[in-house]
């Protein structure tokens, strides 16, 4: 009797943890094709969200980031500076100081590790009001998929853009370690960890650099910094440019990628939907695999 040909094996369906580092600067407020650009995204990440979480249940945890000029996020005071007592800080912040705006490490007792670090001045009358009623705040990895699409409903733009800015904190709420520890440790081999990031402009916000520097140049400079970094920590970074002419800011998307597959033009709300659906199929195909 022959032996029967052994079937193939499902391996256990592997885990996601998906930060979408989102610009919400003002321009995403302007039209492209047929849809406000900011309302495009939204129901493109969306659609994203639904998909993945209905295939796979509770093995995907979303995390946001909606940036601008600033990111407005929920701290331990201790990682803030000025902050005192304890408990949580809620505000604003742009990077810290070079080079921990480079890393995804903790800031210690050092000052110049924390943020809430002096707002640039050129931008600095457009403040930190805004971002609370348009619910630009940073969510941390969570499955649930439920509250994720709620924030999604209720985000609008605002000001100018820090593309550096959302990555970093895309970087930290990838990672396990605190201030966000929601995150899989670098170890887990079941768990891939990918970074959405979507602009549509050009960095308009000065950055730390070496030194006193600070300027729109040295975000750049970080930017690409950042996107090394992290995919040294094992995160697969997927760009997109949306509607955004620039080709020099286009080349350094294309650059923080993970591959080429890995960056996406979208010139239009259409082209924008169509490139969603491929990375949700990139992203189904590190979970699903067959031995």
């Amino acid at each position: 009797m022959f032996a029967e040909t052994p079937t193939p094996l499902l391996l256990p369906r592997k885990k996601a943890e998906i930060a979408m580092v989102l610009d919400y600067s003002g321009s995403m407020g302007d039209v492209s094709g047929t849809k406000v650009k900011y309302i495009a995204m939204r129901e493109a990440a969306t659609k994203l969200v639904d998909d993945l979480t209905t295939a796979s249940p509770g093995k995907v945890k979303f995390g946001l980031v909606p940036f601008s000029h600033h990111v407005y996020v929920t701290l331990p005071k201790a990682y803030v500076k000025g902050a005192t007592g304890t408990g949580n800080w809620t505000g604003c912040t742009q990077d810290r100081k070079y080079p921990y705006n480079l890393t995804a490490a903790t800031p210690t007792s050092n000052v110049d590790t924390k943020w809430n670090q002096p707002m640039a001045p050129d931008h600095a009358s457009d403040g930190c009001s805004g971002y609370a009623p348009r619910s630009l705040i940073v969510r941390p990895l969570t499955t649930d998929s439920a509250a994720v699409k709620s924030q999604l409903a209720a985000m609008k733009p605002y000001a100018w853009t820090h593309i550096a800015l959302g990555v970093e904190f895309g970087y930290h709420i990838l990672m396990d370690n605190l201030p966000f520890d929601q995150g899989a440790p670098k170890s887990d081999t079941e768990t891939q960890k990918f970074m959405i990031v979507l602009t549509d402009g050009m960095q308009t916000e000065p950055a730390f650099g070496p030194g006193s520097s600070r300027n729109v140049s040295q975000g750049e400079k970080n930017l690409t910094q950042l996107c090394t970094n992290a995919k040294a920590d094992g995160i697969r970074i997927i760009t997109l440019a949306f509607d955004l002419d620039d080709t020099t800011t286009r080349a350094r998307l294309k650059n923080c990628a993970s591959d080429a597959d890995s960056f996406f033009i979208a010139n239009s709300d259409t082209d924008l939907s169509k490139a969603f659906e491929e990375i949700k199929t990139a992203v189904a195909s590190e979970i699903y695999l067959k031995k």
